[in-house]
């Protein structure tokens, strides 16, 4: 019994599949910013000399950095593009593997029913009870799904592993869908 205690008690706990998502909510000035240089965005946005495409590139350095800082990551240099969702458009499940570390995600022009992000469980179906997670969809009003949902919003920005599969559902709304697709 002795030995049976000293060995549960000497055991540690790991989160082994954890994923982590970084959220943030940027000021409307900058949103604004960012939509009026839009009509002028053409390939790698970020190696374009906007004043507001400068100040989002800024931000995302910058936590870049802190992430770096926590994970060890190699210096990369960071690509974005505009990314246009019309009526009855989606994007399939898919992941950036070989091709980025981080890839972010910044709602430009978005509205209600303009497709909601799914980021895609890497574990698959796995049973959610008693995680601190809460995986069912009250918009969809199902229960036991393997995806997060994240409404889009104008202004939020959120970078996650490029491992991570994740989709875009259907944009049910006649205005068009405008995000910046950020790749690190």
């Amino acid at each position: 019994l002795v030995m049976f205690l000293f060995l549960i008690l000497n055991m540690f706990k790991k989160n082994l599949f954890a994923t982590p998502i970084w959220q943030r909510i940027m000021p409307i000035e900058l949103n604004n910013g960012l939509l009026e240089e839009s009509t002028q965005f053409a390939g790698n946005i970020f190696d374009m000399n906007l004043t507001y495409t400068n100040k989002l590139k800024n931000i995302i350095r910058d936590l870049y950095i802190t992430i770096n800082y926590e994970y060890g990551l190699e210096e990369r240099t960071i690509h974005g593009r505009l990314n246009i969702i019309n009526y009855g458009e989606n994007d399939t499940p898919h992941s950036h593997i070989g091709k980025s570390l981080l890839v972010g995600v910044y709602y430009l022009d978005v509205e209600i029913d303009t497709g909601d992000l799914l980021l895609h469980d890497p574990r698959g179906g796995v049973v959610w009870d008693n995680l601190d997670f809460e995986p069912n969809d009250p918009i969809k009003e199902k229960t036991s799904r393997t995806y997060h949902r994240i409404k889009p919003v104008n202004g939020l920005l959120i970078m996650f592993p490029g491992y991570l599969v994740h989709s875009v559902e259907n944009n049910m709304n006649k205005k068009t869908r405008k995000s910046i697709v950020i790749n690190i």
